[in-house]
């Protein structure tokens, strides 16, 4: 007993070392985790393996266009894993293999997931593909706030591909060749000879399509608590997952000084009219999952509903949040917020980049990374309005926006270009922000001279760099 109470305690500190570890780091800096590429040969050919086993359970009139569709949604997710849009990381991998292999574990499943990968994407989302591959948004990661949450978003996405939801609605799809005559008038909805038939056709399909969605969410929330639960997952939390769903762009944690007081300058202080409400859009809201026909935790109907049924179903509060060291959990969720950073700057989402990035930015007011991503948000800006694309690359439409990420919308429209470079400049070159051992910084520092004509300066930051870095730093032929 002695040396089992040794051992534990063993365990507890090197996690809780690792944990403090990991969060000095962060504090300081923090480095994009890398991503799965056409070299990542075990999980293609794991992928392509998959598609026999697929096919086989295939029974439909419809064989040869189901099989066809099939074919080409598997090769869709190889070339998606060629292109880098799945994260390879240690940490985060164990985090969701290990919440995976405990609900399969604890429950008599009938078909087990194959795989399950992390997707660099900010949305709070997860969801499954045809072919029994899981896919978690790092957004999803990065909300969380402990395990229990995320083994019900993942033992959900189990309980569809259990229950064949997938597969039934691609037969569906590929068998009712209304469906086929309606996805072509939805394609041309945007044509002005459109005839008042053919909308009508469209509102009657999503109208059945939605009542069939909500049945399967209601099935896949039943089965899906029931094997979240088997697992000996805080039951509370699954409810708790569902309002999370719509939280991913509210503030996750408090700010103390606000989220634009790393933008006021005493050379140029922030100015409350940047903030000015613009007219509210309601927009649908955007999606860019990459996977085509799958099922979602996100996005479905009755939410509160959904919820309350949850709730019933409660039998016991005292099971742990973290079945895993909450130390490790922690610095996975940790590693998630900045990689959700990262996938919104990926994507191009600049507005919630910013928002998101402003947020960490005031946790950790002396991280690089962050005073990199958020210049480098400002640059790409600056250079979308000398190109003459801002309105491509930012959103006019903020319907499904919390009030704190409308305002960071606000702010990049309401802003004049020489007001966002006099921003830019006086973000970066700050002895708090810049740091003269990065050479990222001095780049990013020149850009924004150059974007704003800083000419002088431009030619001083190069010199500094010149003499500080030599013509191995990536940044040398650059900085011209």
């Amino acid at each position: 007993m002695i040396a089992l109470i040794h051992n534990v305690s063993l365990t507890m500190f090197i996690a809780l070392f690792c944990f403090a570890s990991s969060h000095a780091q962060v504090v300081n800096d923090y480095t994009p985790r890398k991503t799965y590429d056409k070299n990542s040969k075990a999980l293609i050919n794991s992928i392509l393996q998959q598609l026999p086993e697929e096919l086989d359970r295939i029974k439909s009139r419809k064989r040869g266009e189901i099989t066809q569709f099939y074919i080409e949604r598997t090769a869709y997710l190889t070339e998606k894993v060629e292109e880098g849009v799945f994260i390879d990381d240690d940490t985060l991998q164990t985090l969701v293999q290990s919440v995976l292999r405990r609900i399969t574990s604890n429950n008599h499943v009938k078909h087990p997931p194959k795989r399950i990968l992390i997707l660099k994407n900010p949305d709070v989302n997860a969801f499954c593909h045809l072919d029994g591959s899981f896919i978690v948004n790092v957004g999803l990661l990065g909300r969380i706030r402990n395990e229990s949450g995320l083994a019900f978003a993942i033992a959900h996405e189990m309980a569809h591909f259990e229950l064949d939801h997938i597969r039934k609605r691609i037969t569906q799809y590929v068998e009712n060749s209304e469906s086929r005559a309606i996805k072509r008038s939805m394609s041309t909805l945007e044509n002005d000879k459109v005839t008042i038939q053919e909308i009508d056709s469209v509102r009657k399909f999503i109208y059945t399509f939605g009542r069939y969605s909500r049945a399967r969410e209601k099935e896949a929330d039943s089965l899906g608590f029931v094997l979240f639960k088997n697992a000996g997952y805080n039951q509370d939390q699954a409810a708790t997952l569902l309002a999370l769903l719509d939280s991913g762009t509210y503030l996750k944690h408090r700010i103390a000084d606000g989220l634009f007081s790393s933008l006021n300058f005493s050379k140029f202080p922030f100015k409350s009219f940047w903030l000015t409400q613009r007219p509210r859009v309601f927009s649908k809201k955007h999606s860019n999952t990459y996977i085509f026909s799958n099922d979602s935790i996100d996005s479905h109907p009755d939410a509160l509903m959904r919820r309350s049924i949850l709730h019933e179903r409660v039998t016991n509060h005292d099971r742990p949040l973290n079945i895993q060291q909450t130390a490790f959990v922690n610095k996975a969720i940790t590693i998630a917020e900045f990689e959700s950073i990262e996938s919104a700057y990926h994507n191009r989402l600049y507005d919630r980049c910013l928002f998101l990035a402003l947020q960490q930015f005031n946790l950790y007011p002396k991280n690089k990374y962050l005073v990199t991503t958020i210049a480098k948000v400002f640059i790409d800006l600056l250079e979308a309005h000398e190109k003459g694309i801002f309105n491509f690359v930012v959103p006019a439409y903020t319907g499904n926006y919390s009030e704190e990420m409308r305002q960071v919308n606000n702010f990049v429209h309401n802003i004049s270009v020489e007001e966002l470079g006099e921003v830019a400049f006086n973000f970066l070159n700050n002895q708090t922000n810049f740091d003269p051992n990065k050479s990222d910084h001095y780049y990013l520092l020149w850009k924004i001279c150059d974007l704003t004509r800083r000419m002088q300066v431009k030619e001083k930051v190069k010199e500094r760099y010149r003499a500080k870095f030599d013509s191995k730093d990536a940044k040398y032929n650059l900085i011209r």
